[in-house]
């Protein structure tokens, strides 16, 4: 789902982000709201279910939010791919396959050393595995929690 920033009452996006979040995070199944540098004068948000999606669009319609719900779904690699950020260094490729083979089959993993911290590109076989995977926020790796990303987010919807 993405929100228009321009629509909503506020002044600036900040609070607006605070609005959505404090509206919705009572719903079962929100997974998260952001806005992306590219785009920041949208709202992105995330569920873990499709009945969390109906309930948060019927509270965002009753809070006069308008909410692109109708987003194009594309084929690319990119929906097949995440992107996972402050990994331990020395975290091996071998831990990295453990912890994501649970979501499904992996084609590739990635991983690029960034300062002090591992980033790793995650490819899935099927589109879906990495909607799951992105839902979860962060994923423990050891006693670690990284970042989990859709490498995909900086499009355009």
């Amino acid at each position: 789902m993405n929100i228009k920033l321009d629509k909503m009452a506020g002044k600036s996006s900040q609070e607006k982000l605070v609005v959505i979040r404090k509206l919705f995070s009572k719903v079962n199944g929100f997974g998260k709201a952001f806005t992306s540098s590219k785009f920041s004068e949208i709202i992105h948000v995330f569920f873990t279910s499709e009945s969390s999606l109906v309930q948060t669009t019927k509270k965002a319609k009753a809070a006069n939010i308008l909410v692109n719900t109708n987003l194009k779904k594309s084929t690319s690699h990119l929906d097949q791919t995440v992107v996972v950020k402050k990994i331990p260094v020395g975290t091996l490729a071998k831990t990295m396959y453990t912890v994501f083979s649970e979501f499904g089959m992996i084609k590739s993993i990635k991983i690029q050393l960034v300062k002090l911290w591992q980033k790793t590109v995650v490819k899935f076989d099927q589109l879906n595995q990495a909607d799951l995977v992105a839902a979860r926020w962060f994923i423990l790796i050891g006693k670690d929690a990284v970042c989990v990303a859709r490498s995909d987010l900086d499009k355009k919807t």
